[in-house]
């Protein structure tokens, strides 16, 4: 299985988790944190939900 296989299933399984045990944390620049958002949403993941912005 190719490195980019296992990151794509290793979010599709993250994205699917129920428990809101695990989050995406994403630190840096607003505009690099924008960049991440926009293609966390491109691949339909929860950014409300499980992803956590800090600048």
């Amino acid at each position: 299985m190719s490195i980019l296989s296992e990151r794509q299933e290793f979010m599709r399984m993250l994205s699917q988790d129920t428990t809101q045990a695990c989050k995406v944390i994403v630190c840096g620049p607003y505009g690099m944190m924008d960049a991440v958002r926009r293609s966390l949403e491109r691949i339909g993941f929860p950014v409300n939900t499980k992803v956590l912005f800090i600048q």
